[in-house]
This record gives structure tokens, C-alpha cells and sequence, in this order.
């Protein structure tokens, strides 16, 4: 050891910092003929030494160049998101609303060994549809089972729903529009809107049992009923399940005591 100083400044709540033992943390520096490694095992054995840790070096997060990401307060909260503008319907106007550091902390883990996730890792959509052909999107094979044929494309009588929680799960970090929190898996789209709109439970449980058998990681439902089960889609969520598949569902908009099924159901994640 070169030197041994005091670790951290003196904070201002003493109290606090004495309760903490943040005096006794010390620093020391190396000269060089042993590594820090070394130097940390070998204080560790020692019975007067509490802790020992080094002293890490951080990296830059990474920050996706995609026109929207700024907007993101979600991924990354600065407090920029605008109070609503009830008048024009939307949050372009107005005072900052947003809660600095209250988001899912994205840009550290894409920093993590696995970046924005693998192409392999599919996310099955079960919705209104997934736009076809979406440049933001990177799509494998689904079905509709709201009109039963092979084009799970967004184009009901209500569309966009579900072409928007697919650019949540999953836009591509591409310098266009928006990033998603797994940018770099794959979207399985899965229709279950027929051409009115209307999501019936039967197509929502035979979109479950298509994802499972087809490969999907994650199963994303934004969507939900008023009801606490149903027999027929809880034996669709327990296959889905026991093929290994994540299951996440809407609770809810309503601010009830009482959140959507399939969301509360035990095996769903309720987001």
C-alpha cells in the first residue's frame, strides 16, 4: 500500500453517516506490485477488516439515437413529460409533470452483457394486430384469430392498439421513431381483434396455446375483462406456462380495487 486516506467526504447528517459507519471506510492506494484483487483477498482475511470492495469504474449507458427516445420518460424520467393539455388532447404544452428518476433505469441495462436482447427471443403481441411490414419492427410469422386467416396485420375497424405495445416492447434502435425496452428481440404478432375490433377470450386462448407451441419467450396481453377467471383461458395460461413462456397482462385503467383478469391470475405478471 502507497497511502491510506478517509474514503468519502463528510456528509452533512453526521448522525446519519456515524450510524452507517461511513468514517470507516478508508482508502488505499497501490503502488503498483500487487494487484487490487490480491490486495482485497488478502485484507478480507484479516479478523479487524469488516468490508472490502474495489473501486469500480463506471460506463457511459448506452442512449439509443432514435428520434423519440428523448420523450421516453419511462426508459429514462428527467422530468420531461408536460402536464396534459386537456383542450388539444395531448402533452405538448404546460408544466414539467414528471418525477426525475422515477423509470425502469434502460439505458443501464442495455448496458449489461445482453445490449437489447436477441432476435431469437420472441415476444408474442396478442391484441388488435401488429402493423404488417412495420420499418420499426422486427416481426416473425402469426396468426389472426379474430378472423381466422394468416394476416395478423393491424387493420380492424380499431387498429393501432396493438402496434403501439409492440413499439413499447420491441422498436428497433434504428434512428427511427421510438426504441423499445427489448429493441433487439423479435415480435410475434398474434390477432385477436376481428374486423370490428372486438377481442373475443376464445381467439385471446388460441393465441396463448399458439405462442407457447410456437416458440414465443414472453406473452404480452394489453387487454383484460372485469371478471377474477375463466376456466378456459386459465387452462390456456397454464400450458403457456408450463412450456416456459413469461405471461404479462394489463390490470387496468379503472383505479379499482380490483384488477382485470387475466392479470390477476397467479401465473400472469399484472403490469
Amino acid at each position: 500500500a502507497r497511502s491510506l486516506l478517509r474514503a468519502f467526504i463528510e456528509p452533512r447528517n453526521r448522525a446519519e453517516a456515524g450510524r452507517l459507519g461511513v468514517d470507516r471506510w478508508l482508502r488505499v492506494e497501490l503502488d503498483g506490485r500487487l494487484s487490487a484483487v490480491e490486495l482485497a483477498a488478502r485484507l478480507r482475511r484479516l479478523p479487524d477488516v469488516e468490508e472490502v470492495t474495489l473501486d469500480y469504474v463506471a460506463f457511459p449507458a448506452v442512449v439509443p439515437a432514435d428520434t423519440m427516445h428523448a420523450s421516453h420518460w419511462g426508459h429514462n424520467n428527467t422530468g420531461q413529460l408536460l402536464s396534459y393539455n386537456w383542450a388539444n388532447n395531448n402533452h405538448e404544452t404546460g408544466s414539467p409533470v414528471g418525477t426525475v428518476g422515477f423509470d425502469a433505469n434502460a439505458h443501464a441495462a442495455w448496458d449489461g452483457a445482453q445490449g437489447f436482447g436477441s432476435s431469437s427471443v420472441l415476444i408474442a403481441i396478442i391484441d388488435s394486430g401488429v402493423e404488417a411490414g412495420h420499418p420499426d419492427l422486427l416481426q416473425v410469422a402469426g396468426w389472426d384469430y379474430g378472423d381466422n386467416d394468416s394476416n395478423p396485420d393491424d387493420d380492424s375497424s380499431s387498429p393501432g392498439h396493438g402496434t403501439a405495445c409492440a413499439g413499447v416492447a420491441a422498436a428497433r434502435t434504428n434512428s427511427l421513431g421510438t426504441a423499445g425496452i427489448a429493441a433487439g428481440c423479435s415480435i410475434m404478432p398474434l390477432k385477436v381483434a376481428n374486423s370490428a375490433g372486438s377481442m373475443f377470450f376464445s381467439a385471446i386462448q388460441n393465441a396463448l396455446y399458439f405462442a407457447a407451441d410456437n416458440g414465443a419467450k414472453v406473452i404480452s396481453m394489453s387487454l383484460g375483462a372485469a371478471i377474477t377467471s375463466d376456466p378456459a383461458t386459465d387452462t390456456a395460461i397454464q400450458y403457456a406456462w408450463n412450456a416456459g413462456c413469461v405471461i404479462l397482462a394489463a390490470t387496468g385503467n379503472e383505479n379499482k380495487s380490483t384488477i382485470s383478469y387475466p392479470a390477476i391470475h397467479s401465473l400472469v405478471i399484472g403490469v
